[in-house]
């Protein structure tokens, strides 16, 4: 009976370290792009966060200071694996920075500036399970 109950566990604990894992649900690892021709950034925190080159990030940041409302902005940035970066701001839009306060590490993220200033003339942000790596 104990060869029998090691034989099976030993079968049990093989097939455990041989079974591939299983990844349940859909999911869309974008990496980040920077197009510079059409001013925009977008791509996945997770996916850039664990990318393999080491150069990729993308996100924004809030900076809130009553007493200065000039240095109450939204900032954007990214910069994709062969290092072109791209970013703008957000000033004084609590849209867009009640937005970009959303980001989190299951955030797609996409925003596209003017080009003649640096301002962000858009935003999106979707968070979700396709978007965890």
């Amino acid at each position: 009976m104990k060869s029998s109950t090691f034989v099976l566990g030993a079968v049990v604990l093989a097939g455990l370290f041989a079974s591939p894992s299983a990844d349940a649900g859909y999911y869309d690892h974008l990496g980040v792009n920077v197009v510079t021709g059409s001013d925009e950034a977008y791509g996945t925190v997770g996916t850039a966060r664990y990318s393999s080159d080491g150069n990729e990030y993308i996100g924004c940041t809030v900076n809130y200071v009553p007493s200065f409302p000039n240095y109450t902005y939204a900032y954007c940035f990214a910069m994709n694996s062969s290092g072109t970066y791209g970013s703008c701001y957000f000033y004084g839009d609590t849209t867009a920075m009640n937005l970009a306060a959303s980001i989190n590490e299951t955030s797609y993220v996409l925003f596209t500036w003017n080009s003649n200033g640096g301002n962000c003339a858009s935003l999106e942000v979707i968070n979700g399970s396709p978007y965890i790596y």
